[in-house]
């Protein structure tokens, strides 16, 4: 398995309902096990995925055992804003159109 990056976030468990903290693992900018919390900027120059400076990302996180119902890979949606984390919910019925077959659209982007 290639490595992730790990978010953890207060979100609504899409299996139970419950909202709790959560684990997302998650594929974009270094992805080498880095732990993450909204409002942190991600690093990058390494093991990259995507690309830095994209004005709205949307990322496939796999949420890890929730808390309360213990469930796992629960499909999350991690939106990333000029690199900064800046909200995770639920993901919506169905992933977005994917880029270049990687776990993430882009959304918004200057280019």
């Amino acid at each position: 398995m290639s490595a992730y990056n790990r978010l953890r976030a207060v979100a609504r468990c899409p299996n139970c309902g419950e909202t709790s903290e959560q684990v997302i693992q998650f594929k974009f900018g270094d992805a080498w096990l880095t732990e993450y919390a909204i409002g942190d900027t991600l690093r990058w120059g390494g093991n990259d995925i995507g690309r830095p400076g994209v004005k709205k990302v949307i990322v496939l996180g796999a949420g890890e055992e929730c808390p309360v119902c213990h469930r796992r890979g629960e499909d999350f949606s991690v939106v990333i804003e000029r690199d900064v984390l800046t909200a995770v919910d639920a993901a919506p019925a169905g992933p977005p159109p994917m880029t270049d077959g990687e776990l993430f659209a882009i959304v918004d982007d200057d280019e």
